[in-house]
């Protein structure tokens, strides 16, 4: 517990006196009067406010550099949205062009192959009528061979059709004709799909694209 001035000794108590009031005349001492304060001339707040105004300026140009960044990067991501747009475009009319062309070719070789088959079937019927006629021989022989020469010719005409279809079979994986028809239909309804994905694409990139233009504004 601190003692108080009472239970200290006299000198000490005057001795503290002394020193608190030598302590206050020295503070009074260094206090300066108002007019001695140093003041900012007028020359002074010119050159403060040229600094102010050059730091303004830079700030300025930093501010003008930015967006001319962030304009080149929006002209670029514009660029790129038109690529895309484009190649989608190209894209599903080269599919549109390529399921047409196999259209035709596929309905071409499918009324061949059918007209192929009815003949040969048409033919055999005639081979096993002239088998059952009461005929000479060589007369019968001569028939079938016209028979058989009119039916290899038109094996002929008709290969190019029949070799089109095996080699779809061949590069596509598919086991047999028939698979391919059933292919090409599946093709129809993936075409009739992206027509549908390619508009709905289409509409997102133009929407992409006018907020990009509100942006750029």
């Amino acid at each position: 517990m601190s003692a108080t001035p009472r239970d200290l000794p006299l000198e000490k108590t005057v001795e503290e006196f002394l020193v608190s009031k030598m302590e206050e005349r020295l503070r009074r001492a260094h206090k300066k009067p108002e007019w001695d304060v140093a003041r900012v001339s007028p020359s002074c707040k010119v050159v403060l406010a040229r600094r102010e105004l050059d730091a303004a300026d830079c700030r300025l140009a930093e501010k003008r550099k930015e967006q001319r960044k962030q304009r080149a990067l929006l002209d670029k991501q514009w660029e790129d949205l038109a690529e895309k747009e484009k190649a989608l475009r190209d894209s599903f009319t080269r599919f549109h062009s390529f399921l047409t062309e196999n259209e035709l070719k596929r309905e071409r070789a499918s009324k061949k192959l059918q007209e192929e088959l009815s003949l040969q079937e048409h033919r055999d019927l005639d081979i096993a009528a002239m088998k059952s006629l009461p005929i000479g021989r060589q007369e019968t022989i001569k028939k079938l061979d016209r028979i058989k020469e009119n039916m290899d010719q038109h094996v002929t005409d008709y290969k190019i059709y029949e070799d089109f279809l095996k080699k779809v079979v061949t590069v596509s994986k598919f086991n047999s004709i028939h698979e391919v028809l059933n292919r090409y239909e599946t093709l129809v309804a993936t075409r009739d799909e992206l027509a549908a994905r390619q508009k709905r694409d289409l509409t997102a990139l133009e929407s992409e694209r006018s907020e990009m233009a509100h942006l750029s504004q």
